[in-house]
């Protein structure tokens, strides 16, 4: 993936707050039992509503997990709970079509993250 230059991610969270789609982001965690805390209990899944910009990967950026016909999907930290992040062990639900996350980049020019771009591909 090429390296952004600050005003190229200020111009993309700019359009993410002006985004009209909204996709799923859906995490599972597995809880721990509260009586027996060395004993885990089942998957819990959690869904976070963020504002997102779909796109598609050039042909330079296709490599290593990422494959022609995967969406690129750009979304911004601020519509994330504190430490939530993005990871290949989640799915995203866009338009009731669930997808599978292949590939997480962060775009973190200093301490905080300003932008994720997602890698997902159809289940």
């Amino acid at each position: 993936m090429s390296i952004f230059d600050q005003d190229e991610v200020d111009a993309l969270v700019d359009m993410l707050e002006e985004s009209d789609l909204e996709i799923a982001l859906v995490q599972t965690a597995v809880v721990a039992n509260a009586s027996q805390p060395w004993k885990q209990d089942s998957a819990v899944p959690a869904s976070y509503p963020v504002k997102a910009i779909r796109a598609s990967f050039k042909i330079e950026e296709i490599s290593g997990n990422i494959q022609l016909g995967d969406k690129k999907l750009l979304i911004s930290p601020r519509d994330l709970p504190a430490l939530v992040e993005p990871t290949t062990a989640d799915d995203v639900i866009d338009g009731g079509v669930t997808y599978s996350v292949e590939d997480v980049r962060t775009i973190k020019p200093g301490a905080v993250a300003m932008l994720y771009v997602l890698a997902a591909r159809e289940k």
